[in-house]
């Protein structure tokens, strides 16, 4: 009863909040007059409505939860990256601006209701205490987890400098731990390494863009310049989803000169738009640079890689990057609350943009679309080299193992490959170092057989609908030849998969060696395995910077 009236009350708020954008979604405002006439009006009904839920409504309401929800739906309808941060949310808006934490070292998944710890820092309290990725959180200083949102979650996390966790570990064995929260600072240099036959290739790999990055890669490259001659450098931004624009320029400026424009920015609003270039001398103008990206590669990622693109300055090895190339800027609002609203657009050198959606064009359904080829237009590098925008970064040497692989993605999104993982650890004390260590061919029989039989098998294929369609049907049809029926459909699709899933072993088997290593040596190991386990990307920019006229003849027109 109590969920049900729950679900009508959300939907009544959002409604609510929604009036002025639904009822205006079309609307031609002659002026700015007419606007704030509209935006005042839609406020003064929201009140009412909040007056009235106040008053009269059945149950007593939770003003700060309807707000949040409410808030929330609006700014969905925008989209994904203007957020409103309430004052249960200040631990991700410090880690965000200033690149420190209180923290544990640890990071959590909501699994079906269920806080399962997915990462650990090295360094963490949590390792001392021997609990590994996989375990579950059930209670924080005494408070069940189950049923609590997210806000009510980071408020217990963020209550005090010592924590009290009760934890189910992998073998269902349950312990209660008292851990100090510590100020840690962030670092975001992943790995740096000399590579190549001769050691004279700088391999950096950043994961994140934060106050530090580019004096983490500065102090790197200088340390690894001392004894060798370099021949060139590899900067590896796949998987680096961005953050700090300041730090996008400055990392350029590692290989550009003074003054160079970076990257503009325009907007509605006249403060919106500026030009940031370069400010200083660069650590090396002229050394030849192979940047590598994916898919994953985001926002300042896309700004780094497509200025040495525009500029010719490197080679951009990989696949097509993400396509974020809107501007945020966080903004306080009252009582300890604040929102990250997308003010701008980002344009990179050439003067072409790399945001791959146009959020104000909406499909009848609501959903949005990638920006089409026909309204993507072409632009040209320094060399005359011909660039298009509306799609993100597109390298100018694509690798096939570096394409977006469905099936990857749905054996991640669907917990296959961690719960293998989280097995695997459990039936096994040890494991050889990260630089050795890959999936035998026999652990691979057995990852095949362990995805038929998980909970979430058939939507590896099917995907989340499966369940969605199958459950009503069958409560609505008692004949058991229709259970038969399901069942030896379930079971083709089972054939199909094992099949499927051999089709992709070599991409998949990386994958799950990857996580594997992560449970024994966290992610200061899966970076020895990337960097004893080069993939194509890595391989291929090894050999562009050891082939001088290989190089050269990819930044030419």
């Amino acid at each position: 009863m109590t969920r049900r009236i729950g679900m009508k009350l959300q939907r009544f708020i959002k409604v609510g909040l929604l009036i002025g954008i639904v009822s205006s979604a079309n609307a031609q405002y002659k002026d700015e007059t007419d606007r704030y006439f509209e935006i005042s009006k839609n406020m003064e009904i929201y009140n009412q409505i909040i007056k009235e839920l106040n008053a009269d409504y059945l149950e007593p309401i939770d003003p700060n939860r309807l707000l949040k929800k409410g808030v929330n739906a609006m700014l969905e309808d925008l989209d994904p990256y203007t957020v409103f941060y309430s004052e249960t949310d200040v631990e991700d808006f410090r880690l965000e601006s200033h690149g420190n934490i209180e923290a544990l070292g640890i990071s959590i998944i909501n699994r079906d209701g269920i806080m399962m710890i997915s990462d650990i820092q090295k360094g963490s309290p949590v390792v001392e205490q021997n609990i590994p990725i996989g375990s579950v959180i059930l209670e924080v200083n005494g408070q069940d987890l189950k049923g609590k949102s997210e806000d009510e979650i980071n408020t217990l996390f963020s209550s005090s400098s010592t924590i009290k966790l009760k934890i189910r570990d992998l073998k269902s064995q349950e312990q209660t731990l008292s851990l100090s929260r510590k100020t840690t600072p962030f670092k975001t240099l992943r790995n740096a390494e000399l590579l190549g036959k001769n050691k004279d290739i700088a391999y950096i790999s950043l994961s994140q863009f934060m106050h530090s990055s580019d004096r983490e890669i500065l102090q790197a490259l200088q340390e690894m310049k001392k004894d060798t001659s370099l021949k060139g450098v590899i900067l590896d931004l796949r998987g680096n989803p961005g953050g700090l624009l300041d730090q996008a320029i400055k990392i350029s400026n590692i290989f550009l000169q003074k003054d160079q424009l970076i990257v503009s920015t325009k907007g509605q609003s006249p403060a919106a738009e500026s030009s940031l270039s370069t400010t200083r001398a660069p650590w090396d103008a002229e050394i030849p640079l192979v940047v590598l990206i994916n898919h994953q590669s985001a926002s300042a990622s896309e700004i780094v890689s497509g200025t040495m693109q525009d500029l010719d300055r490197g080679v951009v090895v990989g696949a097509h990057s993400y396509g974020k190339g809107l501007v945020q800027h966080i903004r306080p609002l009252g009582y300890n609350t604040r929102l990250k609203l997308t003010t701008a657009q980002y344009f990179i050198p050439s003067g072409r943009s790399i945001q791959s959606i146009d959020y104000a064009l909406k499909n009848e359904d609501g959903s949005v679309s990638h920006i089409p080829e026909e309204r993507r237009k072409t632009f040209k590098t320094k060399n005359g080299r011909t660039v298009k925008d509306g799609g993100g970064i597109n390298p100018d040497v694509s690798i096939k193992e570096e394409q977006t692989n469905p099936l990857l993605i749905s054996l991640e999104t669907h917990h296959v490959i961690f719960d293998f993982a989280t097995k695997y650890f459990l039936e096994n004390n040890k494991i050889a170092n990260a630089e050795e260590f890959f999936i035998t061919d026999k652990d691979w029989e057995a990852f095949k057989q362990f995805a038929k039989q998980h909970k979430n098998g058939p939507r590896i294929l099917l995907g989340d609908t499966w369940e969605e369609w199958k459950t009503p049907f069958v409560s609505n049809n008692t004949n058991p030849k229709v259970s038969e029926a399901l069942k030896t459909f379930e079971n083709s699709i089972h054939a199909i998969q094992s099949s499927i899933l051999e089709d992709e072993k070599v991409s998949l088997s990386y994958a799950i060696s990857q996580e594997i290593v992560r449970r024994y040596e966290f992610e200061e190991g899966v970076q020895s395995f990337i960097f004893n386990h080069p993939n194509a990307s890595l391989l291929k920019a090894i050999e562009l910077l050891e082939n001088e006229t290989e190089y050269k003849k990819l930044l030419k027109n």
